[in-house]
């Protein structure tokens, strides 16, 4: 791919990340982007070198509308929130007030289908209870199994001398963790059952009737997704969900979605919408894009300024004046600062006034 062997790449949106590729002549979206900046990204992916590069999007109107569903699925209803963390309580059978700090192993397929709950709505539903600091959603978790014991020396001879198997685990991890009596310490059940030569299923069963004996602490080794309780389990009516975790974030991807959306739909310049998305001022068409091309074509000798005196013409038959932002809407195939510029050219040489805040317009 680096030497130009291969001339075609189908690739998710992370393409470019870590790969030092300048010279990509051409990228094609078969997707529309969520945002602008992630538009920008992958469409700048192309022409690093400076040279001609292009950058094409396909889409029908059922895309745009798979869009706006994208944004709506990441934000379920809080109602439905606040049912999804009452229902793992359920699942987990965990009493309200209980599990701080405490981690239980889930299937998430399985937990849908127990309450009959759609997969997207759960997970996105979890990532804002994570976000809100209810909890955790470890996907991929490994955590070790740790043992402690908690009986006194007395105890854990009347243990021992009751069975060899729980005496011969346990005389191995006395001699190989230290601090055992302690705190929580790293224990292996495959390296267990191999010294002691029973199997792991007869090592683990003996650790869990100490622990239910309360002689030890044991906790099993974490595998697969795993919920974190970080706060002890509420009831749904006080689970507060904060304002800038969901509902201003919500917002935030709506309007950026809505912005990709015009960035589609318009027949402004493509470089200057985007350009004006990033706070650039006063930019002019780049005469390159789909949008200039088809513009040059239709408009061949017709000129800015004839465009708007022939409009203002025919308004000013009706009415003494007109705001500018009516005759930017109107005049769409100039960029807003064109029209501005052409303006105060008018208004210099005495063919126009404007009010004094510089919002509307007359005839002189």
């Amino acid at each position: 791919m680096i030497d130009g062997k291969t001339q075609i790449i189908v690739c998710t949106n992370a393409f470019g990340m870590g790969i030092d590729k300048s010279n990509v002549r051409f990228v094609l979206h078969y997707d529309i982007p969520e945002t602008i900046e992630a538009y920008f990204q992958e469409a700048g992916r192309a022409g690093r070198d400076g040279e001609s590069s292009e950058a094409l999007l396909l889409y029908e109107p059922s895309d745009i509308e798979d869009l706006k569903s994208r944004i709506t699925a990441k934000y379920p209803p809080v109602d439905t929130i606040r049912k999804v963390y009452g229902a793992l309580g359920n699942y987990f059978q965990l009493a309200i007030g209980s599990g701080k700090d405490e981690s239980y192993p889930i299937n998430i397929l399985e937990f849908c289908d127990t309450y009959d709950f759609d997969l997207i709505s759960v997970y996105n539903s979890l990532k804002f209870l994570e976000l809100g600091g209810n909890l955790s959603l470890s996907e991929n978790l490994s955590i070790p199994s740790r043992m402690r014991i908690i009986t006194d020396q007395m105890g854990l001879y009347q243990h021992q001398v009751k069975n060899d198997n729980t005496n011969a685990i346990l005389q191995f991890i006395l001699r190989t963790q230290m601090g055992v009596f302690d705190d929580l310490v790293t224990i292996d059940e495959d390296k267990i059952s191999k010294h002691c030569k029973l199997s792991r299923k007869q090592v683990i069963n003996t650790l869990s009737t100490l622990d239910q004996l309360e002689a030890v602490q044991y906790i099993p080794q974490l595998k697969g997704a795993h919920i974190t309780y970080l706060t002890e389990r509420l009831t749904n009516e006080n689970l507060h969900i904060p304002t800038e975790v969901y509902f201003k974030r919500k917002k935030i991807s709506q309007e950026k979605a809505d912005a990709m959306i015009n960035f589609i739909l318009s027949t402004v310049c493509s470089s200057v919408l985007l350009l004006n998305y990033f706070g650039e001022e006063n930019t002019k068409r780049c005469g390159k894009c789909n949008r200039c091309t088809e513009y040059a074509m239709k408009s061949q000798n017709t000129d800015i300024k004839s465009v708007i005196n022939n409009y203002l013409n025919i308004k000013f038959k009706d009415v003494a004046s007109i705001s500018l932002e009516e005759l930017i809407a109107a005049t769409d195939q100039f960029t807003p600062s064109e029209i501005l510029e052409e303006i105060r050219i008018m208004v210099d040489n005495k063919q126009l006034a404007t009010d004094l805040k510089g919002k509307t317009i007359r005839k002189l």
